[in-house]
């Protein structure tokens, strides 16, 4: 027993173990907020940019609507990086709190290079939110229920593509001169309530036990586990199904170099490139004519 308490695959095993979610329902919402501010990012820009008196041309328009997508680019690879050294908690924590500043930047803007600059900001924290969030729920989630609850907080993207034209239209038809302010003032809002939220998350218990933190997973785990059984109304779980969960620390890149990878890679970029091709003019422009 005392083997498996510094073995990191024996944590992960038990997190799989669990019948159900077992940290409060409030952190599935949380994460979901960062999918609704995404698709409701998507859907403002449009609607706010014929009523910001210092865009003036179809160019200056079309970069700050593409200046989101480019700031995905960067803040994804990049915090992705530093949840693998400091942690996926902090690093979620310091994403919505880039999210806030970056909406309220927008908000705030005085002039085009202040708004591009911001907006380039807030695509930083976006995108590399969708990533941390997919990986939060993943490390979280029991496997036999993983899919459910990372959808859960896909519902949220799809409520604020649904919901956010209405929001963002009455505004800024309500009030032209200041209403597309209050259009990016509502993202900046909407990330300080996940930011609050995601606060009371704990760290994974994966990246812990992966890190040699065996008594604070322990503890993490453990909570998980009888939360888990109460609301099952089971009073045992099963034996952990131990599996090498950990592999060998390798250079991400050099991996997705080899032909495997590299034909998925290349399957996928393509399959996003043209996605966004066609998703995002449809979302932005016909708002702006």
């Amino acid at each position: 027993m005392s083997d498996l308490k510094t073995n990191p695959d024996y944590y992960v095993a038990r997190v799989d173990r669990l019948p159900t979610w077992g940290l409060s329902y409030a952190i599935i919402w949380a994460m979901g907020f960062s999918f609704f501010i995404t698709l409701y990012d998507v859907i403002n820009v449009g609607f706010a940019l014929p009523y910001i008196p210092f865009v003036v041309t179809g160019f200056q328009a079309s970069l700050v609507a593409s200046l989101g997508l480019w700031g995905y680019v960067v803040g994804a690879p990049l915090f992705s990086y530093f949840a693998d050294i400091i942690g996926r908690r902090p690093t979620l924590i310091f994403t919505a709190l880039l999210t806030a500043i970056g909406s309220l930047g927008d908000a705030l803007s005085v002039n085009y290079p202040m708004l591009a600059a911001f907006r380039f900001i807030t695509g930083m924290a976006i995108g590399a939110d969708l990533v941390l969030v997919m990986t939060y729920m993943s490390e979280m989630s029991p496997s036999a229920k993983r899919g459910r609850y990372t959808n859960l907080a896909f519902i949220g993207g799809w409520a604020g593509i649904g919901i956010g034209p209405f929001i963002a239209a009455i505004i800024v038809t309500s009030i032209p001169s200041i209403g597309w302010r209050i259009v990016f003032l509502v993202g900046a809002i909407l990330a300080f309530l996940a930011l609050a939220i995601r606060a009371y998350a704990p760290e994974t218990v994966r990246f812990l036990a992966s890190k040699g933190k065996f008594d604070e997973a322990e503890k993490i785990i453990s909570s998980m586990e009888k939360v888990s059984m109460i609301r099952t109304s089971l009073t045992s779980l099963p034996e952990p199904d131990m599996r090498m969960y950990n592999v060998p620390k390798q250079n991400p890149f050099k991996i997705l170099a080899k032909p495997k990878y590299l034909k998925r890679l290349l399957a996928l970029f393509f399959l996003m490139f043209f996605v966004y091709f066609m998703d995002y003019p449809f979302l932005v422009i016909p708002e702006t004519w």
